[in-house]
């Protein structure tokens, strides 16, 4: 299934409730692989670059993306099936368990409500049917993450407020495609 990989590289920090990963994969071609686990988490996904195309089963949905984009994606179990469509791919996520995330989402604004909603009852759910374009902000916050100066407590402490910052830089993002929808 990973035969077209020339080379991958990943760091991965796991924090109480919260999985942080950031991926570079190198290609020899371009092919398809599958991926599936019985995982149930609320998905920060970050394209940081490269191309490519995935199915998501849970959702029922495909999509074709390049560059920098994100979304927030809740699902009980996941199953993949990327196509690489550049020889390059990164990407990084932060992976909120079900109960870490309802804590803090809840309390967000009507985008995070609304979506913790269908977290809370069990529904799989993208939060927007459309990729937004990874922010400056984001990027930098992402950056501050992979390139953590910290050690020990004072990196978990880090980690944290760095990932809810994502969630909460996302958010505000998400909230101004409701507005934008509304004026229309």
């Amino acid at each position: 299934d990973n035969k077209h990989i020339a080379n991958r590289s990943s760091k991965k920090w796991e924090l109480e409730g919260i999985f942080i990963s950031h991926s570079k994969i190198d290609y020899h071609d371009f092919g398809s692989m599958h991926a599936a686990n019985d995982s149930e988490y609320v998905r920060l996904h970050f394209g940081l670059s490269g191309s490519y195309e995935f199915s998501f089963a849970q959702l029922n949905r495909s999509y074709a993306l390049s560059g920098h984009h994100n979304n927030i994606m809740y699902s009980k179990g996941l199953e993949l099936e990327i196509l690489n469509t550049s020889k390059h791919i990164e990407s990084f996520g932060v992976n909120f368990s079900k109960e870490a995330f309802l804590k803090i989402g809840q309390n967000g604004n009507e985008v995070l409500k609304r979506f913790s909603e269908k977290v809370g009852k069990g529904e799989n759910s993208i939060l927007s049917p459309n990729w937004k374009t990874t922010n400056f902000y984001m990027q930098q916050v992402i950056q501050d993450i992979i390139n953590c100066p910290y050690s020990e407590d004072l990196q978990q402490l880090f980690l944290l407020s760095k990932s809810i910052e994502l969630l909460v830089l996302q958010a505000k993002l998400y909230e101004e495609e409701q507005v934008d929808l509304f004026i229309k």
